[in-house]
């Protein structure tokens, strides 16, 4: 009889075991599917990140592409020391002539033309109105130029 207690003891555990593992797959699921979605997202962006070479070889850092025809933005601590010409370039591991066309010292904003092409891979603008406090936000680039 005493056999039969002590084995029957973990009966209680092993049935709370068994029904909560269930609700851990359950809570892997969202989890599984916002990480599917930060990646995607993530994949989606990486073409129109934009790597900026000053003309000096000694400096630079990224910006992201905003049209089609080219136009891109960056800071201006990036472009600064460039000069009005700079290499610039895409993950796809191509290389682009650039100019600066327009600057804004004050806010840290410079507009940079990329030439050669009529098709790049421009990010999509989403509504920073509809932003809120709390919402994940990813930063991509290439700082230090890695």
């Amino acid at each position: 009889m005493r056999q039969d207690v002590r084995s029957t003891k973990w009966l209680p555990l092993l049935a709370a075991l068994v029904s909560a593992a269930p609700c851990a797959f359950a809570a892997e699921a969202p989890v599984a599917e916002a990480e599917g979605a930060r990646v995607a997202m993530i994949e989606r962006v990486a073409p129109s990140v934009v790597a900026i070479f000053a003309s000096s070889g000694d400096g630079g850092g990224s910006g992201v592409l905003i049209s089609p025809d080219g136009y891109a933005l960056s800071n201006f601590h990036v472009t600064n020391g460039s000069g009005t010409f700079m290499k610039c370039g895409l993950n796809d591991g191509n290389l682009y002539d650039a100019v600066i066309v327009g600057i804004d010292p004050t806010g840290d904003v410079a507009l940079i033309k990329l030439l050669g092409r009529e098709d790049f891979p421009a990010a999509r603008m989403g509504d920073s109105n509809q932003v809120r406090v709390g919402e994940w936000v990813f930063a991509m680039g290439n700082p230090f130029l890695l």
